[in-house]
């Protein structure tokens, strides 16, 4: 269903703590956490009809989501993470590509096959910076920052649904961004004053 940019009058799809807990690092605070509100996720927008029909015929969707700075623990707030279905007659997946709107976001990409990281890399990126998501990346957002974050992103509008099953299994993407510095003996390598990465050993 298509909706008229003005996001005061939307209601958005709301993921709370409970949604994305199997991702989260830090399992001893959540014991206790209250279950927050995460991010707000506003799907298939146009700015008015005309636009929505030019939209829809290039089989495209416009989505904005919006991050809160919030701490999970230890970890930054983030997205549960997906990847998208095969185009079909093809061995690649859906290709997206993103906008900062508002604030600063760290992109984290992986490329795996079944149990195997191929590739990862992450990406900050700020307002008014794009990002592609390139075909066979899985790929999240981080809110580091202590401001919102506010993000949109064009996909095709082809496919039902992206896929979180793998990543519920191996509870997240291979690296977590933990503040820094961190007393876990398993601390990662810091790409920054502000972040740590710590090896998710599933």
């Amino acid at each position: 269903m298509m909706n008229i940019m003005n996001l005061e009058k939307l209601n958005p799809d709301i993921r709370k703590l409970k949604d994305i807990e199997d991702v989260v690092f830090d399992k001893d605070w959540l014991k206790t956490a209250e279950n927050l509100e995460l991010y707000y996720m506003y799907r298939d927008l146009a700015e008015s009809e005309d636009d929505h029909d030019k939209i829809f015929a290039n089989n495209l969707r416009y989505d904005i989501t919006i991050i809160f700075p919030k701490m999970l623990g230890k970890e930054f707030n983030k997205t549960f993470g997906h990847d998208h279905p095969i185009v079909p007659g093809t061995s690649i997946t859906y290709p997206e590509l993103y906008e900062v709107l508002e604030g600063e976001a760290i992109f984290l990409l992986q490329d795996s096959k079944d149990e195997k990281i191929k590739d990862v890399f992450a990406i900050r990126a700020k307002t008014g910076n794009k990002v592609v998501i390139p075909p066979n990346y899985e790929h999240l957002i981080i809110n580091a920052s202590e401001k919102d974050l506010k993000t949109c992103n064009w996909i095709c509008r082809s496919f039902g649904s992206n896929i979180y099953k793998p990543f519920k299994l191996r509870h997240g993407f291979c690296y977590y961004a933990t503040k820094y510095p961190t007393t876990s003996p398993e601390a990662g390598l810091s790409i920054s004053p502000r972040i740590s990465w710590i090896k998710n050993e599933n």
